[in-house]
């Protein structure tokens, strides 16, 4: 497994709420949360950086949701409006676009389904280990629930651990199946329990371990992402820290576009604030008729797509050549009938379907399916690629059905 996935510790830097000031304390205080007893990590004060930096040190003292000081001008020819403020060690500084609305976020639900709204409320409260942290929304990335908080979920989790040592095989054997069923999430918490006492619960737990740990590293082959983790307490990102513990708060009361709703924590599975304007996935059916060659023009599909948006695509129909039964194409191409000939740097058999962003400068070769991310912004069009002496030389008959879906990067 990658050491950057599931073997990594958790930390978290808690900042003191001072009872008798309002505000901030100047009391910094730093929690270690290792999932592994074993390991020593040394404790300091971090942060985390929102640029995906990680964490990095903490200026010290003040209140930690202050600005940065600006920078005063010197000597020479630097003028005091050219002055920039003095960034974070590890932090890379960048202009980002500003929301709309402060409170305006997006709450992805345990059925699946994402509610887009206002949260009516201008602060949260966290209980940690070392007092009640109050975050106020416009300084929230986001909130995940812990099992803790998750009706049932976490409950039942320790159950099925619980009988991976029962007397009865029929009970192991089925608590065993769940769990892995369960899948990667649930790593970190049954990591937890793989020196547990009881030897038959420790040796299937080292069993699930083992499949999970596989299916890691394939999760992270496909898309370079680690899959989201359950762990006991609800986990708190802002702009300058990350806080492990409990938000009071049980209910969201959010202004959507569905109306005014109450949303328990038990059924939330994230919430996230973005600097940036949500946009919603998008779905949609194209037809790219056999007289859509790449060489002479593109279909657009009408879906403007940023970097790093997911697509999702496939691809059913055939085309021929106008007065041959013979040759004939499926969306992958037929290299054996149509050659295989180099476009835009790249070997592509003759009757492949292909997607590009800027006109045809880059392509992708689609062909039935393919899932990738977007490397730049623009417009998805579409073309089927033919070897170049047929170009204008032949026409081509039938289409290819396209069923296209972008879902937004984060």
């Amino acid at each position: 497994m990658k050491s950057s996935g599931y073997l990594t510790s958790v930390f978290a830097a808690i900042v003191v709420a001072s009872a008798s000031v309002s505000g901030w304390s100047q009391a910094w205080a730093p929690v270690e949360v290792p999932f592994d007893e074993a390991e020593v990590i040394p404790l300091e004060l971090l942060e985390l950086d929102p640029f995906g930096g990680g964490l990095v040190p903490v200026p010290p003292g003040g209140d930690p949701f202050a600005e940065p000081a600006p920078a005063v001008a010197t000597t020479g020819d630097t003028k005091k409006d050219d002055a920039q403020p003095p960034q974070p060690k590890g932090v890379v500084a960048f202009a980002q676009e500003a929301p709309i609305e402060p409170r305006f976020v997006r709450i992805r639900l345990t059925d699946g389904s994402v509610i887009l709204g206002k949260l009516s409320v201008g602060e949260l409260r966290v209980d940690t280990s070392f007092g009640q942290l109050t975050v106020p929304v416009d300084r929230l990335i986001s909130i995940s629930p812990g099992l803790d908080s998750r009706s049932g979920l976490g409950d039942r989790v320790s159950q099925l651990i619980e009988d991976l040592g029962a007397e009865d095989f029929a009970v192991r054997e089925s608590a065993q199946k769940e769990l892995t069923k369960m899948g990667l999430p649930i790593f970190e918490e049954l990591k937890r329990h793989r020196t547990d006492e009881n030897a038959e619960r420790a040796r299937r737990v080292v069993m699930i371990l083992g499949e999970f740990e596989k299916l890691a590293d394939e999760a992270e082959d496909d898309d370079g992402q680690s899959t989201e983790q359950w762990i006991r307490p609800d986990t708190v990102r802002t702009d300058r820290f990350v806080a492990l513990g409990k938000v009071v708060e049980r209910d969201f009361t959010v202004d959507s576009q569905y109306g005014t709703m109450t949303i328990p924590i038990s059924d939330v599975l994230e919430i996230v604030r973005s600097r940036q304007n949500f946009r919603e996935p998008v779905a949609k059916s194209l037809t790219v008729p056999g007289t859509n060659l790449a060489q002479l023009s593109y279909k657009s599909s009408g879906v403007r797509v940023e970097a790093g948006d997911k697509i999702v695509i496939s691809a059913t129909g055939q085309i021929n050549r106008s007065g041959s039964s013979s040759y004939v194409s499926m969306p992958g191409g037929n290299a054996s009938r149509f050659g295989t000939h180099q476009m835009a740097g790249q070997q592509v058999p003759g009757g492949m379907l292909l997607a590009t962003l800027d006109g045809g400068k880059s392509i992708v070769q689609v062909g039935a399916s393919k899932s990738y991310k977007a490397e730049k912004a623009g417009t998805l069009k579409f073309a089927i690629f033919m070897r170049p002496d047929y170009v204008g030389r032949y026409q081509f008959q039938g289409q290819y059905e396209l069923k296209i879906k972008v879902t937004p990067g984060e």
